[in-house]
């Protein structure tokens, strides 16, 4: 249909432009969002003619979606595929903007504008060829990123770039060209980076990171020319936490350790990726687990080993400092992989507790606002990658079984959350209490009794509450 409406105007090429080329001579089918450069004519009154010959009518077309200054685009929805139509351009960026000044140009010109040579590529309408300007069949070929101009200029350009170079080349399994890489640390590029890139939209990259495959492929190729701790020193400066030690810290636990606290961090995105199905909260913390080892005060060196007593808790604060200033804390998340970080040396010591330890810790996993599931494969991912050592048999199946277990002989309300054995109101009318704030005491000890005998009776329940906060119900009487 696009062909043939191309064919009604003389003057008027379609080209496909940028990742459904890549993916397509990938050999990867189901990329339905397609984006489609225009010459000839105005890209948006291209658009407006398919949508009429498609009968879908022009109420479905989008003029200008991404709300650019500049262009003239257009966004047609068929279906499950979303049709991006632009004009072929040519970009002007400003020192402290990401919005370029545009002008219309050739197809070679807008090759030179994009990110990476192989998503610099066009396939034209209907059936190729490919044209390729700036030699990105060989860079597919290779496995390589590569920028079609000078790196430095690409990320000065856009600074964002610098994140999505990693992204990419963890999604595509591709390495980073040595120059690509020498120019993502350049001084000038990282100081763009801060200035012309918002926090939401450093955000946003993170998380899909955190969410894509092979993470740890993705920071480590941030880390190598200083970009992440960059980031991250800017985020902790003048924060609580203040300034940390090196990442690449050897960590002091011989037999325990063999990996650096960078190196552990990455292994155990890794392998958290893996188990949780790309949950980029779980992956999240998993990357900043031990952060908190690099914070001053926390490393204590023996004759032997260092010890890292409550690390868990500065970890916790630099994730939430981090995701919150990158504006990717929204909805609970930083709290949430916060508390994940947090609870998360406690399920190392729970295959020798008993069925009331391990319902006491559900709770509390509750109570922060995660799910005891994910603190236990979060701690499982720690303990498998630390290195080429014996820290003993895993035994977190073990206790995930016994979890559940425990978990099942506890009551619950039709929603299928955990049902105290006293309300609010059977409490007040036990004690004859009116409401306050010491209510939150009561519901607390009761909850204990219940991690303890989970089949506790009201009139059992309702006894020892009177027997146990006598001062309570005699200075709050109704």
């Amino acid at each position: 249909m696009i062909s043939d409406t191309a064919c009604m105007f003389p003057d008027t090429k379609v080209r496909v432009a940028g990742g459904w080329v890549r993916e397509k001579l990938m050999g990867r089918e189901g990329n339905n969002d397609i984006d489609l450069m225009v010459t000839g004519q105005p890209a948006d009154e291209f658009a407006k003619v398919v949508a009429k010959r498609l009968g879908v009518g022009e109420h479905m077309i989008r003029e200008n979606p991404e709300k650019s200054k500049h262009v003239r685009t257009a966004r047609l929805a068929v279906g499950n595929m979303s049709l991006d139509f632009a004009m072929a351009r040519m970009e002007t960026y400003s020192k402290d903007s990401r919005i370029p000044a545009v002008r219309e140009a050739t197809p070679e010109e807008d090759s030179l504008r994009r990110d990476f040579t192989v998503n610099s590529m066009f396939w034209v309408v209907p059936n190729g060829p490919v044209e390729d300007f700036c030699g990105g069949m060989e860079d597919l070929k290779a496995k390589v990123l590569r920028s079609p101009i000078a790196p430095e200029k690409m990320f000065m350009d856009d600074p964002l770039r610098v994140l999505r170079a990693a992204r990419f080349a963890a999604k595509l399994g591709f390495r980073i060209a040595p120059e690509l890489c020498r120019a993502m640390g350049d001084p000038d590029v990282l100081s763009a980076l801060r200035v012309k890139v918002s926090k939401e939209r450093i955000g946003e990259e993170f998380l899909k990171i955190s969410a894509g495959p092979s993470p740890d492929t993705a920071f480590s190729i941030l880390k190598e020319p200083g970009v992440f701790e960059a980031l991250l020193s800017d985020v902790l400066e003048g924060s609580p936490v203040g300034k940390l030690a090196s990442l690449d810290m050897d960590q002091g636990v011989p037999g325990r350790h063999n990996l650096s606290l960078w190196g552990h961090s990455l292994a155990t995105a890794a392998t958290a990726s893996v188990m949780s199905n790309r949950n980029s909260e779980v992956v999240a913390a998993a990357l900043f687990h031990d952060f908190g080892k690099a914070a001053a005060g926390i490393r204590v060196d023996g004759d032997e080993k260092s010890s890292y007593i409550g690390h868990e808790l500065p970890s916790a604060d630099i994730v939430r400092i981090f995701l919150n200033h990158v504006a990717a804390g929204g909805n609970g998340r930083a709290e949430r992989v916060a508390s994940l970080v947090k609870l998360h040396m406690r399920p190392h010591f729970l295959h020798s507790s008993g069925a009331a330890g391990l319902r006491r810790f559900a709770r509390k996993a509750s109570a922060e606002g995660v799910s005891w599931r994910d603190v236990l494969l979060l701690a499982e991912a720690d303990f498998v990658s630390r290195g080429d050592v014996d820290n003993g048999p895993n035994l977190f199946s073990q206790t995930r079984t016994r979890m559940e277990l425990a978990e099942a002989s506890v009551p619950r309300d039709r929603l299928g959350r955990p049902k105290p054995v006293l309300d609010g109101n059977e409490i007040m009318e036990a004690l004859g209490i009116l409401p306050g704030p010491w209510m939150a005491a009561l519901v607390g000890r009761l909850a204990e009794w219940q991690d303890d005998d989970p089949g506790i009776s009201k009139e059992s329940a309702a006894e020892r509450l009177r027997a146990e906060f006598a001062d309570v119900a005699a200075g709050h009487r109704r």
